[in-house]
């Protein structure tokens, strides 16, 4: 478990304001809420699991696998490039960028900014 330096934070505490204090308790409570919101769902699902004759651990270890397997798979390759400028670079998704637009403004297809 990582460890904090509270210390740090007790000697800030006489100096902090009343309402400082109020919103940090309020946010640490905010916090304790959902921690133990979390744990009793994780039992929920735990029981539903040992219900149903599914080995709880195991089902958890295989589903965080297959997320570590997902986020492994990298940026998008590069798909189009400035003609001037290799360090513009686009991979064809999400918002066109500035640079790109303006190459197809200034008469440049598609075509002619695709990397090869």
């Amino acid at each position: 478990m990582k460890k904090y330096d509270l210390a740090g934070l007790e000697k800030l505490l006489p100096k902090a304001s009343t309402s400082e204090l109020n919103r940090l308790l309020a946010a640490v409570e905010k916090e304790l809420e959902k921690r133990q919101a979390q744990i009793s769902m994780m039992n929920d699902f735990r029981k539903l699991a040992t219900e149903k004759g599914i080995d709880f651990d195991r089902l958890v270890a295989e589903a965080s696998q297959d997320v570590k397997i997902r986020r492994e798979i990298g940026p998008a390759p590069v798909r189009f490039r400035h003609p001037k400028n290799d360090q513009l670079v686009w991979s064809g998704r999400g918002k066109r960028p500035n640079w790109f637009k303006e190459a197809l403004a200034s008469g440049l297809t598609e075509e002619q900014l695709k990397v090869d």
